[in-house]
């Protein structure tokens, strides 16, 4: 069974993904603070990220390329931006998911990466 981190600052956002990953059978962990990130990809190794790129104190996308600077982790950015806003900072995101989406197509992305 696969397992995703969530890093979502907007609670509500992160227990729906959760709870259609859970439904698909994935094992999940939600953190919302990025701070707390490093700690979390150790102690979880997760298998894919899921990453808000609108976080409170940094921008996913800085934070996707610093961990893609030292691991192979898919990541895939999930943002309510408009596509010409989030090409403005680009960055080594394997995927991006424009919010809102269809459970269906979080799914999709979600096994294209972990194949």
């Amino acid at each position: 069974m696969a397992k995703i981190l969530v890093v979502e600052n907007n609670e509500s956002n992160a227990n729906v993904i959760a709870l259609i990953l859970e439904s698909n059978d994935f094992t999940v962990d939600c953190i919302g603070d990025s701070s707390l990130l490093s700690d979390k990809l150790a102690s979880f190794r997760p298998d894919l990220i899921l990453m808000d790129v609108q976080l409170d104190t940094d921008d996913g996308r800085v934070l996707c390329d610093s961990i893609k600077n030292h691991s192979d982790i898919p990541i895939v950015l999930v943002t309510a931006l408009p596509p010409k806003e989030v090409s403005k900072v680009p960055c080594k995101a394997d995927d991006i998911i424009y919010k809102p989406f269809e459970m269906d197509e979080l799914i999709e992305k979600v096994e294209h990466q972990l194949l």
